[in-house]
């Protein structure tokens, strides 16, 4: 999956140079919920969040797992939202 910036221009391609934290993933982390935000994960009050990887980095199966499971909530027609970790801009999953 890959996305783009209106803010600052970057290009983040999931599971290849970049990864996605969502509230969904932390909450099955730390097997208690965690209030991130106010509202719904993947919310414009709430979304989730992406960021550029280091050098030589490798997805691990549970990251490729959330990817697969924001797909698949797109798919299904749902609305989300992802927040730029460069500048903070939220933008709506395309």
């Amino acid at each position: 999956m890959e996305l783009h910036c209106e803010g600052c221009g970057r290009v983040y391609r999931l599971g290849v140079d970049s990864a996605v934290v969502t509230s969904e993933a932390i909450t099955a982390d730390f097997r208690f919920v965690v209030i991130l935000g106010k509202g719904d994960p993947g919310s414009k009050e709430d979304p989730d969040l992406v960021d550029a990887a280091p050098s030589g980095w490798k997805p691990s199966a549970a990251l490729l797992s959330d990817i697969r499971r924001v797909e698949a909530a797109l798919r299904r027609g749902a609305e989300r939202f992802w927040k730029c970790r460069a500048c903070g801009r939220v933008s709506q999953y395309v």
